[in-house]
């Protein structure tokens, strides 16, 4: 029988959740290495494929179909995601009854990994994970669900990269929109790599099934998903699962960088928005001013679904308005097909 033992250094970003095996130390019990440099290939062969258990690989199904069936959508370790180093300390307690002393030198590379890393993140984070993969989202979650009862979240203005600077109406907007945002606990989501593609996800306490994902405005170059928060408590009154969707700014980012930015964010809401008690059957978009352009394409254009494994009617209703609206007066009405 062999044994294994395995410490992994891992760094974590607490702003995105995502974590990163910095160096590995992996100890395996071989009984006796016949060939010690093959046997190290082994060991850190087997790291990276455990590693990619532990952090990437899942089977996503939409219903009863695959959503990710080939290497394209479903994402596996490479030498990109490896440590810089993985320290092989190779053991031999000989095997009576095995060749020369042999062990089997294999699958005990893998069976640690998941665990080791697990362990890591959670000393790093206080977060416990108990489902695999520990995908970035589930560690920001797990995350926030670990701190206070308050409203908190992970994400402030001042985490965002820098924007282009506000006009004097802006200034007013954005203090404004701020101050109206004592509604119910939102939870900062990830659906790419810059703090700008993320989510804020609103739950209802008594959830009707309908989501309203509504991307904030600010003229291309400024604006943030937590101006949105402020129509959540409304929302919610009315059952209504919300979503503040946020998008890359221009200058840097030019169209349609913002537009492809909200299709994988209505992607990750329609696979994940189940968890928040919405139906992804039920989603609705809006927005004002730039945010409501991108809600208008995102309902009218269909080259955006194919790509993401969305069904092409995945948007059932748009509210695109050009202008700033602070009163959400208009959710007495209810969310339907023909909005």
């Amino acid at each position: 029988m062999s044994f294994a033992a395995l410490m992994t250094d891992v760094e974590i970003d607490d702003v995105t959740g995502q974590s990163r095996v910095v160096e590995a130390w992996s100890s395996v019990d071989v009984g006796r290495a016949i060939n010690p440099g093959l046997v190290e290939t082994q060991i850190e062969g087997g790291f990276v494929q455990g590693l990619g258990f532990a952090l990437f690989e899942e089977m996503v199904r939409d219903g009863a179909r695959l959503a990710n069936p080939s290497l394209m959508d479903y994402k596996i370790a490479t030498s990109r995601d490896a440590p810089y180093k993985i320290h092989c300390d190779i053991v031999e307690a000989p095997e009576p009854d095995g060749p020369f002393g042999a062990k089997g030198a294999g699958e005990i590379g893998i069976n640690p990994v998941a665990a080791a890393i697990a362990n890591a993140i959670s000393a790093a984070s206080g977060f416990r994970h108990h489902h695999l993969p520990m995908t970035s989202e589930r560690l920001l979650a797990g995350m926030l669900s670990e701190a206070s009862s308050g409203r908190v979240s992970f994400m402030r203005i001042e985490d965002y990269p820098a924007q282009e600077p506000f006009t004097e109406i802006g200034e007013k907007y954005h203090a404004e929109v701020l101050a109206r945002d004592d509604g119910p606990v939102g939870v900062d989501y990830f659906y790419g790599t810059n703090p700008y593609q993320s989510l804020l996800v609103f739950s209802s306490a008594q959830p009707n099934g309908n989501v309203l994902c509504v991307m904030h405005g600010g003229g291309w170059t400024n604006g943030y998903k937590e101006w949105m928060a402020f129509m959540a408590p409304a929302l919610a009154d009315c059952g209504v699962t919300f979503v503040g969707l946020g998008y890359r700014l221009a200058p840097k980012h030019i169209f349609p960088d913002g537009y492809e930015d909200c299709c994988d964010g209505i992607a990750w809401v329609h696979r994940n928005i189940s968890s928040h008690s919405g139906d992804p059957g039920r989603i609705f978009v809006g927005g004002h001013s730039a945010g409501g352009r991108h809600a208008a394409l995102l309902a009218l254009r269909q080259d955006g679904q194919a790509p993401r494994q969305l069904l092409v009617n995945v948007i059932k209703g748009a509210w695109p308005a050009l202008g700033c609206c602070i009163s959400c007066h208009f959710v007495g009405a209810a969310l339907d097909e023909r909005s």
